[in-house]
């Protein structure tokens, strides 16, 4: 199997986020390994710099684009939590990509920026 998409990943994270908030990212990296059934080989997959995984590179994207969204914040180092938006944004949307997050102006904004 091969890893998710950035895009694939978003709504699980934010699903498991929801459960578990808040949460180490360690413990967010094990769960998401759990919820996505990924195997040992899976979760070995290097990135092309193999400078880190492709588990580690989406569980860091996705960090970053539910926080520009607004989805989530963490509130001391390592510690990830949901925000009331997330919350809501769950509740909205049973799936959702990069492409959805763009409808979020904040992480419009952000993305504009870079």
């Amino acid at each position: 199997m091969a890893i998710p998409t950035h895009s694939d990943f978003l709504h699980p994270f934010l699903e498991v986020l929801e459960k578990k908030s808040p949460i180490k990212r360690k413990d967010m990296m094990r769960e998401m390994a759990n919820h996505l059934a990924l195997s040992s080989d899976d979760l070995e997959l290097l990135t092309e710099d193999g400078t880190l995984t492709q588990f580690e590179s989406r569980i860091n994207w996705c960090y970053q684009s539910l926080s520009w969204a607004g989805l989530m914040y963490n509130p001391k180092h390592g510690i990830w939590e949901i925000t009331d938006e997330g919350r809501e944004y769950l509740r909205t949307h049973t799936y959702f990509g990069e492409n959805d997050l763009m409808e979020i102006p904040a992480y419009a904004a952000h993305k504009r920026r870079r």
